[in-house]
């Protein structure tokens, strides 16, 4: 009876563990017409290729068609949790499945944002190893993440040229 108890509590408390976690959605769109450095219009024809959810602990991936019809790829964020837009800066888009290296594209937010679109970028990174991953660029509080160039730089740049 004594485990039954600790177990549901443990149960209970989970949601609220994870809603603690900075998470954030991300969808894959390809375009045909978008020029890299452009945001895409709602007028714009796209697809939603495919979703993943990004976390700062974890590299998540999705395989990336290449679809003749595809000339660039833009991606949607969407911020779950409330340290998502308090504790993140942006989200890095890597042309690997291990989240390795520089990105190939940084998109950043502003903590006032729930969602926030990239420019859309060329397929070219992307081509030689068909994954694009994501991990999120946070801070334990965003105070530290004055002074850390590297990231800022890259979640600031956000030029998402390929």
């Amino acid at each position: 009876m004594h485990f039954s108890t600790i177990a549901a509590a443990a149960l209970a408390l989970a949601p609220i563990a994870l809603c603690a976690e900075p998470v954030a959605q991300i969808k894959v769109n390809g375009h045909e017409g978008c020029k890299s450095g452009v945001v895409p219009t709602d007028g714009l024809p796209k697809v939603m290729l495919d979703h993943a959810y990004a976390t700062k602990d974890h590299c998540e991936k999705v395989k990336v068609s290449h679809d003749m019809n595809i000339d660039s790829y833009s991606v949607t964020v969407d911020t779950i949790t409330h340290d998502t837009n308090m504790k993140c800066v942006g989200v890095g888009v890597y042309a690997n499945d291990l989240c390795t290296g520089e990105p190939a594209v940084a998109v950043p937010w502003h903590a006032t944002k729930s969602q926030v679109k990239s420019q859309c970028f060329s397929p070219l990174p992307f081509d030689e190893n068909k994954y694009m991953s994501f991990k999120l660029f946070c801070y334990e509080n965003k105070a530290e993440a004055q002074g850390n160039e590297d990231v800022l730089a890259a979640a600031a740049g956000a030029k998402a040229s390929a």
